[in-house]
């Protein structure tokens, strides 16, 4: 493909104004343990990579505990991982979180389908995490940009770059078991579980956040 197909594209089409940061919305379950972590996992590694104030994220619950807080141990993960679980509170998912979004991130298979039913016209932009990070590095692999964005730009990169990531979807080989998509539920399941679904969260974030130096750069 061309080089240039990418900031032609971003420029011509029609979405928020290019000076609205990129929103990320994490979605899971209870929005105490997988999606939380995944939100502030993403909020450190992006801020690291000097895009804090470009990207912004958010979490929400199909079924949320709403008000509760991150149990002990995914809390403790999360600080080992550079994140700040100590503010968060469970929220509901609703459709207006979603509208908002320039990409859902659902935990789960479940999830990710309960998003298109909340907004269909969403469907395009959500993913699984596991998912996502697959289909993003597929996409930037076979796309190369002649230069950076300037900063203002990179929010429009971003979304061009999540319906370039979509299209790859039917292209790019899945897992050979579909729950391979599917982050892990721990809570109220062993430190194993909380373990094992952090690292799943961790591999996933490195892909993303590798391809997204890639493309746009780090502004560090």
């Amino acid at each position: 493909m061309a080089e240039l197909s990418l900031r032609d594209r971003a420029k011509a089409k029609t979405r928020k104004p290019s000076s609205e940061p990129f929103i990320i919305l994490f979605v899971c379950t209870g929005n105490v343990c997988r999606s939380p972590l995944a939100e502030q996992l993403f909020a450190a590694k992006i801020a690291e990579v000097g895009l804090g104030e470009l990207i912004i994220v958010h979490s929400a619950g199909t079924a949320a505990l709403v008000g509760q807080g991150m149990p002990a141990q995914a809390a403790a993960l999360s600080e080992g991982l550079g994140g700040h679980p100590e503010p968060h509170r469970a929220r509901l998912l609703t459709a207006e979180m979603v509208m908002d979004a320039d990409i859902v991130l659902a935990l789960a298979r479940e999830h990710r389908g309960s998003v298109a039913q909340l907004v269909p016209k969403a469907q395009a932009r959500t993913f699984t995490l596991i998912e996502f990070a697959r289909l993003l590095h597929a996409a930037s692999q076979e796309h190369r940009i002649a230069s950076e964005p300037a900063l203002p730009e990179v929010p429009d990169f971003l979304r061009d770059l999540v319906e370039r990531a979509a299209l790859f979807r039917g292209v790019v080989g899945g897992p050979g078991e579909p729950e391979l998509d599917d982050v892990l539920d721990p809570y109220r399941r062993s430190q194993q579980s909380y373990d094992l679904s952090t690292q799943q969260i961790t591999q996933a974030a490195k892909v993303i956040v590798a391809a997204l130096e890639q493309i746009v750069g780090p502004r560090r």
